[in-house]
């Protein structure tokens, strides 16, 4: 399902499950075995010597793992993380010149919630506090606490359309240049990139076994 669903992510295989189905399913305490030593293989010919000694004791079973995927269950086979690299790489030139104080898709979000916060109703209870009302709706917004009753302001830390209400008329007409101020400093451009900033190098995988294995 997952290779359908998400055709171009990377997946795996449990190998102590793969392993445990092997041994229920061929009763050979030798291709168990042999099993492990292939999957934990860092050199594709040290995995193909194991990988055919199966295949010379029960064929069904190289049959089996082959029908798996070495690419999913093996580690000499593994892509390791290159591709963490790579997609750091490309999420740092994708916004390196946005001209945007947000990433671009939250600015959409505020464009949509500026127009549907222009239709709602606003009353003032106190200082940067008011009732929100729309068709069927009231919401009571917050701006000092960034709260409104319905949530998303609290949660997503971007102004909802009560929020947009609220801060208009706590602003007036330039009211755009706080909703960044009250919104989440990780939803900007700069802060984006300094996240994407680091260099990721390539680690060598029997290292990286042993690092993971302290923990």
């Amino acid at each position: 399902m997952v290779s359908i669903v998400f055709p171009l992510a990377h997946y795996g295989c449990c190998m102590r499950h793969l392993g445990e189905n092997i041994r229920n399913n061929f009763h050979n305490a030798s291709v168990v075995y042999h099993f492990y030593k292939a999957a934990k293989a860092y050199n594709i010919d040290v995995f193909s010597d194991y990988f055919n000694r199966i295949r010379d004791l029960v064929p069904q079973a190289a049959t089996h793992l082959e029908r798996v995927g070495f690419h999913r269950w093996s580690r000499a086979f593994f892509p390791g993380n290159r591709r963490f690299a790579e997609k750091f790489h490309e999420r740092r030139m994708k916004f390196i010149n946005a001209p945007t104080i947000f990433v671009p898709s939250i600015e959409k979000d505020i464009a949509k919630n500026i127009n549907l916060g222009n239709k709602l109703l606003v009353h003032r209870t106190a200082n940067y506090k008011y009732i929100v009302t729309g068709q069927d709706e009231v919401a009571i917004v917050d701006l000092l606490a960034k709260s409104c009753t319905y949530k998303v302001f609290d949660i997503d830390k971007i102004h909802c359309p009560h929020a947009m209400a609220a801060l208009r008329c706590q602003y007036g007409d330039d009211y755009g240049r706080s909703i960044y101020e009250y919104s989440s400093s990780y939803y900007n451009v700069e802060v984006y990139l300094i996240a994407y900033v680091e260099e990721i190098k390539p680690c060598h995988l029997k290292k990286l076994g042993k690092f993971l294995l302290r923990f």
